[in-house]
């Protein structure tokens, strides 16, 4: 009998010993989670979390108004380029041909300009020479060197330049030729200009597409390799890679707690691993409709260079409370 009493006291002592063990397992995991609860609530409290996109905000559009054919294109929609990088090569030695023919034209009728100027000129040079030979005579003749004759006969070689001189002054037909000349050839200057301007790209160079810029991605391809250009029909878009923020949309209710230069981390949905540090530079001054939200478009500039984050990357967005 005693022996069944002490293994009743044994089991009823393990039974109270299991129960406090259990209510001190149970006391720590609700004391646990409420400390998750807090931190959740803490971060929630210093935190705006909104939905972005990362965007390039300098996009450079490669368009050429010249006549020419794609000789080759080198690069594919995506990829990523440095300055100077040959992106297509051109046809140009049609145009090319048309500026020197133009310049041709242009030194022509400069060369017609002058000639007729020039005549002008001979006559006048030609009366100022027959008018101080004329005086030289009147001298001789009054020292008795030469007949009076002499004076008389020059006299009329002097008057015969005048009247050439006049006649030429005169003549509006001739008149109306320089006047003619002088706008065609001001219409030739502005004309050569105009299609040397267009040669002078920062994206040109001779017979060559580059990329201007130090890092960007292609965009946006209009052509095929053989193709006419069309004149104002872009080429291709280069997106700077150094020019980069997110956009990203904060619900109404909490843009009140956010400001420009109000500090954000981002997070890329390709490796939410990394984290990049940014800051808010711009808030739109007005709200759109969304998915049946009010948003607020914001615009989150990238402190530290990097290179993972691209164009149309989706990312979370954290931005510190002000």
């Amino acid at each position: 009998m005693k022996k069944n009493n002490s293994f009743l006291v044994i089991t009823v002592f393990l039974m109270i010993n299991l129960f406090l063990s259990n209510g001190c397992f149970w006391g720590d995991k609700k004391a646990k989670a409420a400390e998750e609860t807090t931190a959740d609530k803490i971060v929630a409290e210093n935190f705006i979390e909104a939905f972005g996109l990362v965007k390039a905000t300098n996009i450079q559009n490669i368009t050429l108004d010249i006549p020419t054919q794609i000789r080759k294109i080198y690069v594919r929609e995506g990829d990523y380029v440095t300055r100077d990088k040959v992106l297509m090569t051109l046809e140009i030695d049609d145009y090319a041909a048309q500026i020197n023919s133009k310049a041709n034209e242009l030194e022509e009728a400069r060369f017609g300009l002058t000639t007729l100027r020039q005549e002008l000129e001979n006559a006048e040079n030609e009366l100022q020479k027959a008018e101080k030979e004329l005086t030289l005579k009147k001298r001789l003749y009054r020292k008795g060197v030469i007949a009076k004759q002499a004076v008389t006969d020059y006299r009329k070689i002097v008057q015969k330049k005048k009247t050439e001189v006049t006649n030429i002054k005169s003549d509006q037909i001739q008149l109306n030729k320089i006047d003619i000349k002088n706008d065609k050839v001001k219409n030739l200057e502005d004309e050569l200009e105009i299609m040397q301007d267009k040669l002078k790209q920062n994206f040109l160079q001779d017979y060559k597409i580059i990329s201007p810029l130090k890092n960007a991605v292609v965009s946006e391809i209009g052509y095929r390799t053989g193709d006419q250009i069309t004149s104002g029909k872009k080429l291709l878009s280069l997106m700077d890679l150094d020019s980069l923020v997110v956009s990203a949309e904060v619900p109404e209710e909490f843009i009140k707690d956010i400001k420009i230069g109000s500090e954000a981390t981002i997070i890329p949905l390709a490796d939410n691993s990394r984290e990049f540090k940014g800051r808010v530079v711009g808030i739109s001054a007005m709200a759109i409709k969304q998915n049946n939200q009010t948003i607020v478009p914001i615009d989150v500039e990238l402190i530290e260079a990097n290179d993972f984050l691209r164009p149309n990357f989706n990312v979370d967005v954290q931005i510190k409370k002000n």
